[in-house]
């Protein structure tokens, strides 16, 4: 299965998945996953935040792709 462009929305929802994912294993245990995927997860928080009740979705999509666009890896 070819894999989304960048900067699609599908790209910018399975990001959001993803932090979502690991903020919730943050919370509930001391795991950590590498420096990479730290430092781009506390990256991406910085611009989009953790959701905890129902809300409208599209500004957080389009952020999303907005920073897969425009992120440049540090480690």
């Amino acid at each position: 299965i070819p894999r989304p462009p960048r900067n699609s929305p599908a790209s910018g929802i399975e990001l959001m998945n993803s932090a979502q994912a690991l903020e919730f294993r943050h919370q509930m245990t001391s795991l950590k996953s590498s420096a990479a995927v730290e430092a781009m997860f506390e990256a991406y928080r910085k611009v989009v935040p953790f959701v905890d009740n129902d809300t409208v979705m599209y500004p957080h999509i389009a952020t999303s792709v907005q920073f897969l666009n425009d992120y440049e890896p540090t480690c």
